[in-house]
């Protein structure tokens, strides 16, 4: 799919610390979709989702960031996001090895999905 709705992103470092703050607008059909040719190369920290307050996405919308191979970075961890409330979630377990929570693409895509017509939010993701 080509990119969709309105989707900007910024990648803020600071110290150690990465975030890359997604704002999104959905199409018509509730979708919102940005391909971005920069990587990420980190450790993966907590992801957080805030709806916008007037034009709040349907319950259970869903974020997905696919690497250069379609896999789901986030680990599933984007779905089912609330209509009303901002979430943090751990993209990884802290069962998980540093190893295993380290993840590197050269370019991504973020998606949104079921969200609903023009609503709006913001994901924010962070990694070391």
């Amino acid at each position: 799919m080509a990119d969709s709705g309105t989707v900007t992103y910024e990648h803020v470092t600071h110290s150690s610390v990465k975030r890359l703050r997604v704002t999104w607008l959905c199409t018509a059909g509730g979708v919102a979709e940005l391909t971005v040719k920069e990587p990420i190369d980190g450790v993966l920290g907590p992801l957080v989702t805030d709806p916008d307050g007037t034009d709040a996405p349907s319950d259970n919308y869903g974020i997905t960031i696919l690497d250069d191979n379609g896999y789901d970075i986030l680990n599933s961890q984007g779905l089912l996001r609330d209509t009303a409330n901002t979430e943090s979630t751990q993209v990884f377990s802290d069962a998980d090895t540093a190893a295993q929570q380290r993840m590197y693409t050269p370019s991504f895509v973020f998606k949104v999905a079921a969200a609903g017509i023009s609503k709006r939010g913001v994901a924010t993701l962070y990694y070391r």
